[in-house]
């Protein structure tokens, strides 16, 4: 259904790859109504490692409003994982339902079949979609990508000119080469062989305490010489990875791979169990590289990187597609700011970059737990819980629910999910999501929030402070706080511009968000002047630019001192 390449064709963004990540952002900017064009090498249905996803996947399906075509698509249903790692061969499984009410299921995936309904629907809305079209290098105008050149499926060359780049094409990572920002991390240094089965076992075939409603779940099974995935997948085929050092198949010729692949199934007898009685029923095994890498940068002039083009994390915890396609909304999020007010194009990149890179860097600090811990259960969810939940009031399994169901601590990560009050979530984690996603709270979550903020200022002996002391006072920055501009995903899913505040609390940081016109103000605050000082320093620099008069500037002063000394993020002498 892909039109031809067109030479000069002009754009608001070109997309460099058509998977998950490409076609999120494809779609989300073209229904945003932005002139978007997808450029991919191959041509699709394709073939692609990595079938599992997360619940978190559901946010990208919802905004790209394609859910109902995956639901239909008849997809394997994931409700969870379940894993034998290490010295105890005790198999131990969680379940998606026990913290996410409403996003509790996922999908194992034929990628061909997946991949191609995603880019199909962005091709219907509005994309112009390039396949058999390898990009051959970048067009730049002073240092600053405006541009693509490629080469067609009939060997044609041509440019393609836009205001923004954007890399999807995966570990390749083009832009990520080109532009030498790739650092691996050596720890994390593997490969993965991988092929399909048809007719092996059902999990709760081999597991009695399992259901049939596990018989989806992700089995992750380690071995001697390092571990195997199992996914089931539509019509009894399931697909088998194993991960292991590069060191053990180097030299191999492919018929050997396969030897080796097969050895390592038959020594592990929990996967063998499943396998037993299935066939193998592909020609070789594919060997990817499963090296662990982040760009130093996620997006430079003109360009960013998105998906397994800006980072990889580890197959451990299937948190390829998920990360790539929440990516993907953050990528559109910023480009679309950028689009639209070119200004806060600086605010909106640095937004993106911080929020994805800590999203990344929590899967990747949790799978590098998993693979130097001691492999214990409770070590993985001790981990987990201090990664998703600073409060530490989730229970053990609930905290590793999250993470492996794809929710990071980040701001923002989740807002979309709209988690909801359910077995789990303390007054904290309801002030954590008020402040920093913005949902809206039930009346009894209200109630607990407010309760909870009372037993807060109590348990530090809060002071209030009148307006008079504020003004006649010298406010100060608490030790350690720490604000900048920002960018706020709000409940409209449009990025505006805000002031972040961070506060440490303890071995934790708590943010707070304040208007972006709180920016001029804070930077006022340097602890030499009065509260009333501050008053007329706005109001002489700014006030009257604004159109604000001295009495609303004044409360403006005021009600900001106040709330950062209530946060606990100002003195005042």
């Amino acid at each position: 259904m892909s039109t031809r390449p067109v030479d000069g064709f002009e754009v608001d963004v070109a997309v460099i790859g058509g998977g998950p990540a490409g076609s999120t952002a494809a779609t989300l900017l073209s229904r945003a109504g932005f002139r978007v064009a997808v450029l991919e090498r191959e041509r699709f249905p394709r073939e692609h490692i990595g079938e599992s996803l997360l619940p978190i996947a559901f946010l990208a399906l919802d905004q790209m409003g394609i859910t109902e075509k995956v639901l239909q698509a008849g997809f394997v249903r994931k409700y969870g994982a379940t894993y034998i790692w290490g010295r105890s061969r005790e198999p131990w499984t969680l379940r998606f339902s026990e913290m996410i009410d409403d996003a509790f299921f996922a999908f194992q995936v034929r990628r061909a079949d997946f991949d191609k309904i995603l880019l199909d629907h962005s091709e219907d809305c509005g994309a112009a979609v390039w396949e058999e079209t390898r990009v051959t290098d970048t067009i730049q105008v002073g240092g600053r990508v405006t541009g693509l050149r490629w080469r067609g499926p009939d060997g044609a060359e041509g440019k393609l000119l836009s205001r923004y780049v954007l890399d999807c094409s995966g570990q390749s990572s083009l832009l990520g080469t080109r532009f030498k920002m790739r650092e691996f991390n050596e720890e994390m240094r593997h490969i993965s062989l991988s092929g399909y089965y048809r007719g092996a076992r059902k999990l709760s075939e081999v597991y009695p305490d399992l259901t049939l409603n596990d018989d989806g779940n992700l089995h992750i099974v380690s071995s001697e010489a390092g571990w195997f995935w199992h996914i089931p997948l539509a019509g009894e085929i399931s697909s088998v990875g194993f991960v292991t050092d590069p060191a053990h198949v180097r030299g191999m010729k492919p018929e050997q791979r396969v030897e080796f692949f097969l050895e390592n199934v038959a020594i592990t007898p929990e996967l063998l169990r499943l396998l037993d009685q299935a066939e193998w029923i592909s020609d070789r095994v594919e060997m990817d590289s499963d090296w662990s890498f982040f760009c130093k940068a996620f997006h430079g002039p003109g360009y960013m990187l998105c998906g397994d083009a800006a980072c990889f994390v580890d197959p451990v915890l299937s948190t390829g597609i998920a990360l790539a396609m929440n990516g993907a909304i953050r990528a559109a999020l910023t480009l679309t700011a950028a689009l639209r007010q070119p200004e806060v194009e600086p605010l909106a990149m640095h937004w993106y970059d911080s929020e994805y890179r800590k999203t990344a860097q929590d899967f990747l600090e949790l799978a590098l737990h998993w693979y130097h811990g001691e492999r214990n259960r409770d070590d993985w969810f001790w981990q987990a819980r201090r990664i998703v939940d600073p409060s530490q009031s989730f229970s053990l399994q609930q905290a590793f629910s999250l993470i492996a169901a794809g929710v990071s601590r980040s701001p923002g990560a989740t807002s979309h999910l709209k988690l909801k009050h359910a077995g789990g979530f303390s007054p904290e984690q309801l002030k954590i999501i008020y402040q920093n996603f913005e949902l809206e709270l039930s009346d009894e979550q209200q109630e607990q929030l407010e309760d909870y903020l009372e037993e807060e200022r109590q348990a530090r002996d809060y002071q209030p402070v009148t307006v008079e002391q504020l003004l006649g006072g010298i406010p100060t920055w608490a030790e350690g706080v720490q604000w900048q501009p920002y960018m706020l995903n709000d409940q409209e899913d449009v990025l505006r511009p805000a002031t972040l505040v961070e506060i440490p609390d303890g071995d934790n940081t708590k943010t707070h968000f304040l208007s972006i016109a709180a920016t001029s103000l804070l930077r006022l605050l340097d602890g030499s002047r009065t509260g009333q000082q501050i008053v007329d320093d706005a109001i002489e620099t700014w006030g009257s630019a604004v159109g604000k008069s001295a009495t609303s500037v004044r409360t403006l002063v005021a009600d900001t001192l106040q709330e950062l000394h209530e946060e606990g993020a100002l003195t005042v002498a």
